[in-house]
């Protein structure tokens, strides 16, 4: 294996492309084959030549010198390879590549880039201090489908593992904006990613909750509460959860919960089965959560379900009080 890694990497020095190519090719493979090879290849002193060829004026060779990239900073290769890339000017070759690359070596540089980001330190600091951040943003907002969607990955993990700088260098860039789009009109993933990344600048600081609202996030969060993964349901719930610290967000959050997930309204037919506690199926209902207003326990059983959960089982907004009422 170490004289094939050898041979790989001197392949990569010499420049010749099409070698070149079958050479990251070859790279790329036995990186995603095993985690254990990760460690071989930095040590065979790949690094710096894939770096090197991510500012080659051939298309196919930036692509697979960047996909190579991208195997050797997934899963635990990160723990290896994440430093050797930041020293040999990695960082910085990505950024450009993100700028003025094809569609496609867009999206695998902002992968590469989130993967480098995801786990905080030297690589995502250095990720802000050479200008990354603005051309995410331009890629979230204009970029392919795969592309908003790995550059949105990237800006969330950022925001959460950048300096206090990387929030608001978002926030700056317009990236609030297209993240909502993102959010209200993407992938699947695309909307899971753009929830985790506005659930981290919501975590940063407060004074992004009112701009995260006002570009019209709650409604699609909410949606996104109810009916997206269960990854996406929980990003959905934290971001509600954090813009709610707003006391000027706590009744439009509740409003749009109520929307989306209204409560039910009994009808002449139906009385008997709908006045019933759900949980026992004996007692009336007689406690209504607050602030959504939903009720559907008697007594006994909402104080069973608050010694267990903090949320109404309809909307799924945090209960802060209840109110007890008696059905005529």
């Amino acid at each position: 294996m170490d004289e094939t890694l050898a041979a790989h990497v001197r392949t990569l020095q010499r420049g010749d492309d099409v070698r070149a190519v079958r050479a990251a090719q070859a790279l790329s493979d036995l990186s995603c084959a095993s985690d254990d090879n990760d460690a071989l290849i930095v040590a065979a002193g790949a690094i710096p030549p894939l770096v090197a060829l991510l500012r080659n004026w051939n298309n196919e060779v930036k692509k697979w010198a960047t996909r190579a990239l991208v195997n050797l900073t997934s899963g635990n290769g990160y723990h290896v390879a994440a430093q050797p890339i930041v020293d040999a000017g990695g960082i910085a070759a990505l950024v450009e590549l993100l700028r003025d690359g094809s569609d496609g070596a867009k999206e695998q540089a902002a992968r590469a880039l989130a993967n480098l980001a995801d786990n905080g330190g030297d690589a995502a600091q250095s990720i802000v201090d050479a200008g990354g951040i603005a051309p995410l943003v331009e890629l979230l907002r204009d970029g392919s489908d795969g592309g908003k969607e790995q550059a949105a990955r990237a800006l969330a993990n950022l925001a959460w593992n950048g300096d206090d700088i990387a929030p608001q260098s978002i926030v700056d860039a317009g990236g609030i904006a297209p993240l909502v789009e993102l959010l209200r009109d993407g992938s699947d993933d695309g909307k899971k990613r753009a929830a985790r990344a506005l659930r981290n600048l919501s975590s940063a600081d407060d004074a992004y909750d009112a701009m995260i609202a006002e570009a019209g996030a709650i409604e699609p969060l909410v949606e996104l509460e109810r009916n997206g993964s269960d990854d996406a349901k929980e990003y959905a719930t934290d971001a509600l959860d954090n813009l709610a610290h707003n006391d000027d967000l706590v009744r439009p959050i509740s409003a749009a919960r109520r929307r989306v997930a209204p409560a039910v309204e009994p009808t002449t037919a139906a009385m008997a089965n709908l006045a019933a506690c759900i949980v026992c199926q004996d007692a009336a209902r007689s406690v209504a959560f607050l602030p959504c207003e939903h009720a559907c326990f008697c007594t006994s059983c909402a104080a069973s379900h608050r010694a267990t959960s903090a949320r109404c089982p309809i909307c799924r907004t945090a209960i802060t009080g209840s109110a007890a009422f008696r059905l005529a």
